[in-house]
């Protein structure tokens, strides 16, 4: 049978030409298109409704057109978490970083070593997109035109506050709006011995650090609250749980790599 008509419709609830009733025994063949690994694509993953491959029309297909096209978003996505990945400027090589990764921080300059600890924080081939903007608030100036190998991956929606550092029992507390980050320090047990009670920090789910004592952030489910030791500690300390929490976004990045590399 040809069904090329039930193009656009198959999900729509329209009766559909040649949709013939199917009985026990009977095969169904889909057939491939030819030459489709040709056709340039993105790899869409998480909370939508039809996760998976997707072609591309080279300057033109843009992030609304693919999130359209997968049947948009689920009750469980978490739109301030979704990201896009763009996988051709992961190989980019910074050879500053590189050489300072050979060095002990205490060879570093002052500059040097600010410079290694963000870039020990970055994650490469994330585009700067607003979800909620876009498909929230309908604000489209920044809806990107795709390219070849891009992926999307949009998480179900984290409904927990991370602990860490120096604070007595380090976890994971249910999100309670409303609550500051004094608050989950006391359901946490309170401050640790050597915590260092001016210095503590919020990292965000994509890596922004704000100070906790600072107004500029607001609590979000999946935010993460690290409590520094006292100063003499303090970066070997910032540093590993740091990159702990950064580790958590890159092996989201792995995942989808690897769903792209099997796909």
């Amino acid at each position: 049978y040809d069904l090329s008509t039930w193009a656009g419709q198959l999900f729509a609830g329209h009766q559909l030409v040649n949709d013939v009733p199917l009985r026990s025994g009977d095969r169904v063949y889909v057939r491939s298109i030819p030459k489709w690994n040709e056709r340039q694509q993105i790899v869409i993953k998480g909370e939508v409704v039809y996760p998976g491959r997707y072609p591309l029309v080279p300057n033109q297909t843009r992030l609304t057109d693919v999130i359209a096209a997968a049947g948009g978003f689920t009750d469980k996505a978490s739109l301030d978490d979704a990201v896009v990945f763009r996988t051709s400027e992961m190989k980019e090589v910074d050879k500053e970083y590189d050489r300072l990764s050979k060095l002990p921080p205490s060879e570093m300059s002052t500059n040097e070593l600010q410079y290694y600890r963000t870039k020990s924080r970055e994650v490469k081939g994330i585009l700067s997109v607003s979800f909620l903007d876009i498909f929230e608030k309908g604000r489209l100036e920044n809806n990107p035109v795709l390219k070849d190998g891009d992926s999307i991956y949009v998480p179900e929606k984290n409904l927990y506050i991370n602990i860490t550092g120096s604070v007595r029992t380090p976890g994971r507390i249910v999100y309670m709006p409303g609550r500051t980050y004094l608050d989950y320090i006391a359901l946490a047990g309170g401050y640790g011995f050597r915590a260092d009670r001016s210095a503590t920090l919020i990292i965000k789910v994509k890596g922004d650090q704000f100070p906790a004592a600072s107004e500029n952030y607001e609590l979000e489910p999946g935010d993460n609250i690290l409590v520094l030791d006292e100063p003499e500690t303090r970066f070997i300390d910032v540093f590993t749980e740091a990159l702990t929490i950064t580790a958590q976004l890159v092996t989201i990045v792995g995942v989808v790599l690897t769903i792209v590399r099997l796909q």
